[in-house]
């Protein structure tokens, strides 16, 4: 089970991650 839930769980931080940093872009170029 730690094999399929390692890479979802690093997956949806990257997409967190991500969300974040093009919030912040968005945020600031406003």
């Amino acid at each position: 089970m730690n094999w399929i839930k390692g890479p979802i769980a690093s997956g949806v931080s990257f997409t967190v991650f991500h969300q974040i940093q093009y919030l912040h872009q968005w945020l600031r170029s406003r």
